[in-house]
């Protein structure tokens, strides 16, 4: 008889800086799946906040989490604080092999209840139009659409949720 093994937990950490290679790898892993990694010369002051998670989100109040399975790597998120009382929803990523488990919709929870700990009042996001399994998991947690727009000549989508 066939030995039947459960898939593997995830469990969530706040970011270490050890942490750093990993995250930008799956950062990169994950937009090419959705075709959503843009490579221009603007691209990477885009994603500058990942070469320091720590000043970046953790040091300025706000938060960044990973998922691991086994020792790997393979969910991130983080918010960075406004002054205005909001807070911004950053890098929510999982590797296309883990996609579609719930690891995403666990890792959106855990940061909104980071940000409500810190007084958040409302978290903004933006994303990119072909990231629609993206777009339906914030949609299906409440998220609203606020506008449409562009940023280095890419298309965003800028959405919101009311934390109160």
């Amino acid at each position: 008889m066939r030995s039947v093994t459960a898939p593997a937990s995830i469990g969530f950490r706040r970011f270490r800086r050890e942490d750093t290679n990993a995250v930008r790898n799956l950062h990169v892993v994950a937009l090419r799946d959705t075709g959503a990694f843009v490579e221009t010369n603007h691209s990477r002051n885009w994603d500058s906040d990942l070469d320091d998670i720590e000043v970046v989100y953790l040091r300025t109040g706000g938060e960044f989490l990973v998922g691991e399975i086994n020792d790997v790597i393979v969910a991130m998120g983080g918010v960075r604080l406004s002054d205005d009382g909001s807070a911004t929803l950053k890098r929510m990523r999982v590797h296309p092999r883990f996609q579609r488990r719930g690891y995403g919709r666990e890792l959106l929870r855990r940061l909104e209840e980071a940000a409500r700990q810190r007084g958040v009042r409302c978290i903004v996001l933006d994303t990119l139009p072909v990231q629609s399994a993206a777009l339906a998991l914030y949609l299906s947690n409440g998220y609203l659409e606020t506008h449409r727009g562009e940023r280095d000549g890419i298309e965003l989508v800028f959405m919101e949720k009311s934390l109160i």
